[in-house]
């Protein structure tokens, strides 16, 4: 009965891993064929390792500024999202009182929004103070989506600090200030980390809110891919060797901070 069960859950993990793997092999081994075998048929499966694409894209200056954007966007985004999803997460865990539980759904209702049913006011928003098409709007539009996320993580984790740590610290006269910052942000170091990662992994794949809110100036990679591909000038060796690059970073968050991830998002993973 055992063995079955392993070898139904091996097939599964196999077919997952089949689905999810053919497309990125089906683009990494694109972006290193040469024009002339792209599209052949019938088609060459297997690459002849040309490096052209990833040369012509490296010295796109169009594609290095939306590449520079994307990062400033995400990296922006994500530290105000910890910074503000922080301080509430700290402040709603403190909170005793019967209609928690509704404080918590509301903060989580604000990411279960659709982000067409904000993009609008929010459009509104940055038009009236002229930051349309600035990296400033985006960094703001994108935390909004992230820090109702972040704070609902962290209001389990600050939590399920023992209460006994925080008394300590109110004994040695420390105010709420100093008790977040030199004990409690520390003790959820963990999930902080975390929640960082996928903050910065969801607001990197945004594509939504930049397609809407830049043009030009404020244009990020994801939103240029869309915009390359046309009758004239479609490529398709370049557009999967963009498409390549644009993986690393999540590629790179997800092998760095794995561990993280799984302590970070597990609620109540700091033990006294």
């Amino acid at each position: 009965m055992r063995k079955s069960q392993n070898k139904l859950d091996i097939g599964i993990i196999s077919v997952f891993l089949t689905w999810s793997l053919i497309p990125i092999l089906w683009l990494l081994g694109t972006s290193l064929k040469s024009e002339l075998y792209v599209d052949t048929i019938p088609p060459h499966w297997i690459p002849n390792f040309d490096l052209t694409a990833y040369k012509k894209i490296l010295e796109n200056d169009a594609i290095q500024k939306t590449l520079t954007n994307s990062l400033i966007i995400a990296i922006g985004s994500t530290l105000l999202a910890i910074f503000c999803g922080s301080l509430a997460g700290f402040a709603l865990g403190q909170l005793v009182t019967k209609r928690h539980i509704e404080f918590e759904f509301w903060i989580l209702s604000s990411r279960l929004a659709p982000p067409i049913a904000i993009i609008l006011p929010l459009f509104i928003g940055f038009q009236y103070f002229h930051l349309q098409d600035t990296l400033l709007a985006l960094i703001l539009a994108h935390a909004v989506m992230l820090i109702g996320l972040v704070t609902w993580i962290l209001i389990e984790t600050f939590r399920a600090i023992p209460k006994e740590i925080q008394d300590a610290c109110e004994v040695d006269g420390c105010n709420e200030w100093q008790m977040f910052i030199k004990i409690m942000f520390p003790l959820a170091r963990s999930s902080i980390i975390g929640i960082a990662s996928l903050s910065f992994l969801l607001s990197w794949n945004e594509f939504f809110l930049s397609l809407v809110l830049s043009s030009s100036n404020s244009l990020t990679v994801q939103v240029l891919l869309y915009q390359s591909i046309g009758y004239q000038t479609f490529s398709l060796s370049q557009l999967a060797a963009t498409s390549v690059i644009v993986l690393l970073p999540t590629l790179i968050v997800v092998s760095v901070f794995q561990k993280q991830l799984i302590q970070g998002l597990t609620f109540g993973s700091v033990k006294g």
